[in-house]
């Protein structure tokens, strides 16, 4: 019979093991128990939220009957039961695999949750490239998020107040997604100028009057931008709809056929000019956003010569 596994070669199986299976595994063997908690668990995705964390493919669903489900896909499910209520359940959950580990490197992070509403292990330490918290601000989980994670990849996230658009962690990211809701403290597009990035994509919960991305426009017109600044918009329920255009950039609509984008149909374009050297686009466009189809709103600077 050979020989087991040198400790080195079984800490390099069990780092790369998939975490879901790994997960499974070490709950089956008290030996593996022993060095399971010095060994950083990856994961490609992980979602913390309080009835249905997901570990990469598998979803767990945690139901007030005292069921618990797991599934890989619709398909495959296999369903236990804990003598315990959810939110009991969802705690000793997350301290077991989660309270005792050193580390954990997490390609993308998701908190669905509002953290008063859930008790995250104390020592949590996680390794991210991509952060989304989405339904609270970025700074509420910053404590969980080992340092050596910034900058980010990629940020989603609602942001607290004017007090945080100078934050490192929001204007260090590569890639920054702003989730604005009725709810949010800052609510018009023309506040979110004052962050300091040249770049920066929003998911509005509805495309209200608030937006008025006519007086962002007009801003840009009449104060100027840097080409190469550049605002998504995403309506996050539904077709994007917009208040009427103001009269003062009606004038300017174009076709911009020189872009090859899918446009919005009925949507107006708009390219207006700001000096010699750079001009204002305004268009709609139906792509695919992290597997979805959505509809964008485009408002960019860019050179004079680049439509030319």
């Amino acid at each position: 019979m050979p020989d087991g596994l040198s400790y080195p070669a079984l800490r390099c199986v069990l780092e790369y093991l998939e975490a879901a299976r790994r997960l499974h595994i070490t709950a089956r063997s008290a030996s593996l128990q022993l060095i399971d908690k010095l060994i950083p668990l990856r994961f490609e995705k992980l979602d913390i939220n309080n009835l249905n964390p997901i570990v990469n493919d598998l979803t767990i669903k945690m139901h007030e009957n005292e069921k618990i489900l797991f599934y890989l896909n619709p398909e495959n499910k296999q369903e236990q039961r804990t003598p315990v209520k959810t939110s009991r359940a969802l705690k000793m959950w997350l301290h077991y695999y989660f309270g005792l580990k050193s580390i954990m490197h997490v390609n993308k992070m998701a908190f669905s949750c509002y953290l008063p509403t859930i008790t995250l292990p104390a020592n949590l330490n996680l390794k991210v490239n991509e952060l989304d918290t989405q339904r609270s601000s970025f700074d509420e989980f910053l404590p969980f998020i080992d340092p050596q994670s910034f900058p980010l990849k990629r940020l989603t996230t609602k942001v607290r107040g004017p007090d945080f658009f100078d934050h490192p962690v929001l204007l260090s990211a590569e890639h920054l997604i702003i989730v604005v809701t009725l709810a949010s403290q800052v609510e018009k597009l023309t506040e979110y100028q004052r962050i300091q990035r040249q770049q920066i994509w929003f998911k509005f919960d509805s495309m209200s009057q608030s937006i008025n991305v006519s007086k962002l426009i007009v801003d840009w017109m009449e104060n100027g931008k840097e080409v190469g600044t550049k605002f998504v918009l995403m309506n996050m329920h539904g077709l994007i709809e917009l208040p009427l255009w103001d009269s003062r950039i009606d004038e300017y609509q174009d076709e911009l056929e020189e872009i090859n984008e899918r446009f919005i149909p009925g949507l107006p374009r708009f390219l207006i000019p700001m000096n010699q050297s750079s001009k204002i686009l305004c268009y709609g466009i139906e792509t695919e956003y992290n597997g979805e189809s959505v509809q964008q709103l485009i408002i960019e600077v860019v050179e004079s010569t680049s439509l030319e």
